[in-house]
């Protein structure tokens, strides 16, 4: 029996979104599990991921990394930082190792738009959710275990 490894990461496109301004989707199929693309951008103080994400409530690639760190996408980013929040997401986040990593949550169809679960920590203002899956909470907010 031959056993398939797969090489590199998934192709992916970003193209206007259904659900919010620019997503990205698969340009092949992706397997339950496989790493698609990690995060990048430049890494910044927990400090000044506040300082720049108060100076733009609306739209902002900040990803909280860990207690110390946070990585504005914004700057020095790639793709994954048009990938939409949905509230029944196909993808997850692996932070391994100082690196943010988004992962297929199940098969994913190629054409199929890539989502994550946001999970915002709760808020006086929180933002409204448009992901419009069966399931949608109406805002993006972290559900309590």
């Amino acid at each position: 029996m031959t056993m398939q490894i797969e090489t590199g990461l998934p192709k992916i496109v970003a193209r206007q979104s259904g659900i919010h301004g620019t997503g990205v989707y698969a340009a092949e199929p992706i397997s339950n599990g496989r790493r698609i693309i990690e995060y990048t951008g430049e890494r910044i103080s927990k400090e000044e991921g506040t300082k720049r994400a108060d100076a733009s409530p609306f739209y902002t690639f900040i990803f909280i990394l860990d207690d110390e760190w946070d990585v504005d996408g914004a700057v020095g980013g790639n793709d994954s930082r048009f990938i939409n929040h949905s509230c029944e997401p196909n993808c997850e986040i692996i932070i391994e190792d100082g690196r943010i990593w988004i992962a297929a949550l199940r098969d994913i169809e190629d054409g199929e738009e890539l989502t994550y679960d946001y999970s915002f920590e709760r808020d006086e203002n929180p933002t409204q959710c448009k992901c419009n899956s069966q399931g949608c909470r109406g805002i993006i907010v972290e559900v309590p275990e």
